[in-house]
């Protein structure tokens, strides 16, 4: 494929996600924003930097109503497994609909917008003559194994899930430029984020909770205990879906006839010590993501 087609293939996808997120399709703003961060991930590799930073403020302004579409689906696993009563659900569900309906309207006026024009635009303009796309992205893309998070806060899991992600779209733009063989790397890449996203889910879905039960106020004493309970539920979904995404980014053991020397396993313990020391301070450490808060 050449670079020309693979820019005019990621306006295709935005345009057809779009259409179908102006039409009501329940998928749609995910499509949108799935298409954006494709686009943001392969032109910053590319070196594209105003297409980059267009897709990627865009996809920023999608972010809450997505989230609140996400909060809405936890809540209904929540009920479908009877960790809250319906009555309960019903309550805090009228809540985040109506918050939704109003940020699906600006999501709408987001993607019809003149950020959305002006990406369109630079989308449908040829390469820009330099190296090929392919040339500038390997390193990127393909460089290194997957990031690993040490420590179990937050923080760390959450730009795990952002390096990887970013990895999966330009390992899937590799593949759309027709290096051939990988596939289970991506679906690695995607196991990893899904097992991640739940995390973050989980995590964002609380953290919305509490700012809707104070912004609701007191006045409703009901109605405050029952964001009590869904709060509650969703910290203990949170908390089971941090054990799982732990277990999964921890390395793999060597096999036995590669296990360490003595010398080498009492390196390793060092480093394990100092790595208790960073946890014990609040501290995390991760492998091969970037640094710095990034959207979910």
């Amino acid at each position: 494929m050449r670079e020309t087609a693979i820019w005019k293939d990621f306006r295709r996808a935005f345009r057809q996600a779009r259409r179908r997120f102006r039409a009501g399709d329940p998928a749609g703003l995910h499509d949108v924003r799935v298409a954006l961060r494709r686009v943001a991930a392969a032109a910053g590799a590319a070196d594209r930097k105003k297409v980059a930073g267009l897709a990627d403020r865009l996809a920023r302004r999608l972010s809450a109503a997505r989230q609140t579409e996400v909060d809405r689906r936890l809540l209904g696993e929540l009920r479908a497994a009877e960790s809250v009563p319906s009555s309960v659900a019903d309550r805090v569900d009228a809540r985040l609909d109506a918050r939704l309906r109003r940020q699906r309207r600006k999501a709408l006026h987001a993607v019809e917008g003149n950020s959305a024009r002006r990406l369109v635009s630079k989308l449908k303009r040829k390469g820009d003559g330099g190296p090929a796309l392919l040339e500038r992205m390997g390193s990127v893309s393909a460089a290194g194994p997957l990031p690993r998070a040490i420590g179990t806060d937050d923080e760390s899991l959450h730009r795990a899930r952002l390096a990887i992600k970013a990895r999966r779209y330009l390992l899937a733009a590799r593949r759309d430029l027709g290096v051939p063989g990988l596939e289970p790397a991506i679906a690695e890449c995607r196991s990893l984020q899904d097992v991640l996203g739940r995390v973050n889910d989980w995590r964002s879905f609380a953290d919305d909770l509490a700012r809707l039960k104070e912004k609701a106020g007191t006045e409703d004493a009901e109605e405050g205990r029952a964001f009590d309970v869904v709060l509650a539920a969703a910290r203990r979904c949170r908390d089971e879906a941090r054990v799982a995404a732990v277990a999964a980014l921890r390395p793999d053991p060597p096999p036995e006839d590669e296990a360490p020397s003595p010398r080498a396993r009492t390196g390793n313990a060092r480093v394990a010590s100092r790595s208790d020391a960073r946890h014990s301070t609040g501290r995390s450490l991760l492998i091969g993501a970037p640094s710095g808060r990034g959207d979910s």
